[in-house]
């Protein structure tokens, strides 16, 4: 196989990945992930899962708490055996986010993504997201206290 045919595999299943997320049930995990899989974004006790498991669990912690959930992809890059991709992950937040209470808001979060492809398979996850500006579109950050005069 080519590198540019790889590549091309690669996006595509990096594609179907976020596919599987926004329409559960439409991609098999088992054909999308290796079996030895690892999301390094996972916290707490789905941090240790491994494989199909650890993509599914991931999906149905998203859709507890997102509704009208879809990625809109902004950039895909490909090489040798890594995936990056630069998304917009709308949704509304009705649903409990680990400690976070539903709100009922919108929102759309900046994110980028890294897989690792091994063998035709996602093998790897990490992620950075734009989480305080994910809070402030729901309600539930701060106030921005930039330039504020505190009185000092």
């Amino acid at each position: 196989m080519t590198t540019t045919a790889r590549a091309v595999d690669s996006r595509e299943l990096v594609r179907r990945s976020f596919g599987a997320i926004e329409r559960p049930g439409s991609e098999d995990p088992a054909e999308l992930v290796h079996p030895d899989f690892r999301n390094w974004e996972a916290v707490g006790p789905i941090a240790d899962l491994r494989g199909p498991e650890a993509l599914t669990v991931a999906i149905e912690m998203l859709r507890r708490a997102f509704s009208e959930l879809r990625y809109e992809v902004l950039a895909l890059v490909a090489e040798r055996d890594l995936v990056a991709v630069r998304t917009l992950m709308h949704g509304v937040h009705t649903g409990p986010m680990r400690e976070l209470p539903a709100t009922g808001k919108p929102f759309a979060q900046s994110q980028s993504h890294w897989f690792r492809i091994d063998g035709g398979l996602i093998a790897e996850h990490w992620a950075t997201r734009d989480d305080l500006g994910f809070l402030h579109q729901i309600g539930l950050a701060p106030g921005a206290r930039v330039g504020v005069d505190q009185g000092h």
